[in-house]
């Protein structure tokens, strides 16, 4: 079988048996995400190597670069790898106004780097729900949670009680991508450059 012809397939088994899972609804406003959780779902998936064109060719033009219906609960968008990976204002014992710009090996420049999937309504975590042991969340900026695991990346804000108990926990979206190692292999040179201090304060996000 041909390279795009597993990816076909692969792509119409995984939302397939996602697809069954967002149907199972356990109260208003709660949408499973168990399946988006299990990485055995994303082991033949080809991050670093589908193109725009093979996405478009399995899902059409409307999801080759932007938010597109996956299902009645979820929109989904497909990210690919950039010239610049990142750029980060400062990094320990250098100077603050020094600038650092990544990028990304021309070999991997426009392949598949990840799937975002946004709730199409507010969606809310079970209370009893429990992440993976292979998924670690931690608190940002007392107001959200971010949960790894090796290709998964869940955001999820949420708001205390009276005693400081979470009492509700609001799905942002679910990432699946490359891992941290994959991550790596793809990143080329860092170039940095020094700015006026108020050039960086206007330009920091």
């Amino acid at each position: 079988m041909s390279g795009n012809k597993k990816f076909i397939v692969f792509f119409l088994l995984f939302f397939f048996a996602v697809g069954i899972s967002a149907q199972v609804k356990n109260a208003p406003h709660e949408v499973r995400i168990d399946k988006f959780l299990d990485e055995k779902n994303f082991a033949e998936f080809q991050f670093l190597v589908s193109t725009r064109e093979n996405i478009k060719a399995v899902f059409g033009k409307d999801c080759e670069a932007a938010r597109c219906d996956f299902d009645d609960d979820w929109k989904m968008k497909f990210n690919y790898v950039n010239p610049v990976l990142e750029i980060r204002w400062f990094q320990p014992d250098q100077p603050r106004n020094r600038v650092f710009t990544t990028f990304s090996k021309p070999e991997y420049r426009e392949k598949l780097l990840n799937i975002e999937f946004y709730p199409r309504r507010e969606n809310f975590l079970r209370d009893d729900f429990v992440f993976p042991d292979n998924v670690k969340c931690f608190e940002n900026g007392g107001r959200e949670f971010n949960c790894w695991g090796a290709r998964v990346f869940v955001k999820y804000n949420y708001k205390k009680g009276a005693g400081g108990a979470i009492t509700q926990k609001q799905l942002v979206f679910i990432r699946i991508g490359v891992t941290q190692t994959e991550y790596e292999t793809i990143r080329s040179e860092t170039q940095f450059k020094d700015v006026e201090e108020t050039e960086l304060k206007n330009k920091r996000p």
